[in-house]
């Protein structure tokens, strides 16, 4: 039996020319940019060559030596002298050697019967030959060369069954971490292997080489990377709001950090509530195009400003400059309108409250907010108006239904499970996730993110340019101008005085409009 077995074994597979031509070509995918000077110098290296064996008849002494068989001259009729082709046969030898060279093909291996016993112990031996998994065995990751890929034909393997062996897959695969796995096309599950455990990663400092080219339109932020080494991007034009949780110290408000500079590098306009006024100050407090509440009137009334943007660009935008990129675009107007990205950090202090303990102006007002968060939440694509909802402590309940069903971009750190269904659906940020792993998150397609470290000093530096001072300031920063040593914008009294001045003209002003 073992005898056939091994027989079986030797004989050419369909299967496997395949697979080692779908390596091959894995290869060449990922590392186009090379093969390109390799094809190039082999190219010229080809036209030389045959320059040189057209034109051997005028080479002084090649051309004298001459060597005929007769009888090969009369079978085929025409004279041949054999050493011009024994030339011709030789000029090909630094092609072959360049070519083995240049095109190393992939290291391949088979293992199907190791694999097949890893994946599934108890079946028997004509079972798992029927299932055995096909492998396409370490091609190259393009995105970080000290980690590779390995493919794996599922067959009738569910992929279910290899995301939970993946301490048994490490061990097949001497030692190495199993960074991520995914589903690949109908059969196949890409495996992504790292030689550094990716449980305790290292911290990946931002730097200004991730930023997104921004040539208008809806900004797109650079969020860090997968656990396939690939940078991980959320598109505002495809998922216009977004959601933000996780336990303490998972790393949230670096997170917004990160967008909100990102944001302000795409000509974007940030409107801040920071209840815990211990995150978004110093530089924050004099930046460009960025303002900044810390109380429940504050915010209320930087709603308010948000909603007049909103209103004045219902107005604006229409047929056929629908929305905000197609306005900008064709219109082109001399100061093209800004995208706005309306911040909400710790969200449970605004939505979760005790009406019934506040007087009825103040019910009055809080619930007009919410209305226009709501308005903000179903309309703002088209104007432009982005929400930023972050919290570490949501529950089922507390946004109300209509805000978080607008609320498309999910992105959790570290949570139990309850915490994780609320903010992604599923329980990844508990399953997938480390407690007290900073920086680690979920984004809701079983995505796991690794998000860049912004620290104070990197912080100070990437803002540097937004900064307003003392000297440059205009008379509206020198009217709100609350610091002593440097400057610093009461964002709370600005947003007031603005809010008190147009409903000094129209106390209905910034009443929500119902839809006709």
């Amino acid at each position: 039996m073992n005898e056939t077995r091994k027989i079986k074994k030797k004989k050419i597979r369909l299967s496997d020319v395949y697979r080692k031509l779908e390596t091959m070509y894995q290869q060449v995918r990922h590392n186009w940019k090379a093969y390109i000077v390799k094809i190039i110098v082999l190219i010229l290296l080809t036209i030389i060559l045959i320059i040189f064996n057209l034109n051997l008849d005028s080479i002084p002494y090649i051309n004298r030596i001459t060597f005929y068989l007769p009888l090969l001259d009369n079978l085929i009729g025409i004279k041949i002298n054999l050493f011009y082709v024994v030339i011709y046969i030789l000029s090909t030898i630094p092609i072959i050697v360049i070519c083995k060279s240049f095109f190393k093909s992939m290291k391949y291996e088979n293992k199907d019967e190791q694999l097949a016993k890893a994946l599934m112990p108890n079946a028997s031996e004509e079972k798992r030959e029927e299932l055995s998994s096909k492998t396409i065995v370490m091609y190259p990751n393009p995105y970080n060369k000290d980690n590779e890929y390995w493919m794996l034909y599922k067959n009738s393997v569910p992929y279910n069954v290899i995301f939970e062996k993946k301490e048994l897959i490490q061990n097949f695969l001497d030692g190495q971490y199993v960074k991520g796995t995914k589903n690949y096309g109908s059969n196949k599950a890409l495996i992504n292997l790292s030689k550094t455990d990716p449980s305790n990663p290292k911290p990946i400092n931002w730097d200004d080489k991730f930023l997104i080219s921004y040539k208008g339109g809806s900004p797109i932020f650079n969020l860090g990377i997968t656990n396939f080494d690939e940078p991980f991007y959320w598109d505002t034009k495809k998922l216009i709001h977004e959601k933000l949780g996780g336990t303490t110290g998972a790393g949230k408000t670096i997170v917004q950090k990160s967008i909100c500079y990102q944001a302000l590098m795409q000509n974007c306009e940030l409107f801040i509530y920071d209840g815990k006024q211990i995150d978004y100050t110093g530089i924050w407090k004099r930046l460009k195009n960025c303002t900044i509440v810390n109380s429940m009137k504050g915010f209320q009334n930087m709603v308010k400003m948000v909603y007049e943007i909103h209103l004045i660009r219902n107005k604006e935008f229409k047929f056929p400059f629908y929305n905000i990129d197609n306005f900008n675009r064709f219109k082109k107007p001399i100061q093209p309108r800004k995208h706005i990205f309306l911040v909400i950090e710790e969200a449970a202090d605004i939505f979760d409250i005790d009406i019934k303990a506040l007087s009825k102006d103040e019910k009055s007002e809080y619930l007009n907010c919410i209305e226009i968060l709501k308005e903000i939440a179903r309309k703002g694509r088209a104007t432009g108006c982005h929400l930023c909802v972050n919290s570490q402590r949501l529950s089922a309940d507390i946004i109300p239904p209509q805000i978080n069903s607008c609320l498309k971009f999910k992105f959790c750190g570290f949570a139990d499970n309850i915490l994780s269904n609320i903010m992604v659906e599923n329980t990844d940020a508990h399953d997938l996730l480390k407690d007290g792993v900073a920086g680690m998150f979920v984004d809701g397609n079983h995505n796991v993110v690794q998000t860049y470290y912004i620290d104070s000093e990197i912080e100070q530096a990437i803002l540097k340019p937004f900064e307003i001072t003392r000297k440059t300031m205009s008379d509206i920063h020198a009217r709100y101008d609350i610091g002593e040593e440097e400057l610093e914008i009461d964002g709370d009294k600005f947003v007031k005085d603005y809010v008190e001045d147009k409903e000094a003209e129209d106390p209905n002003y910034f009443k929500v409009r119902k839809d006709k």
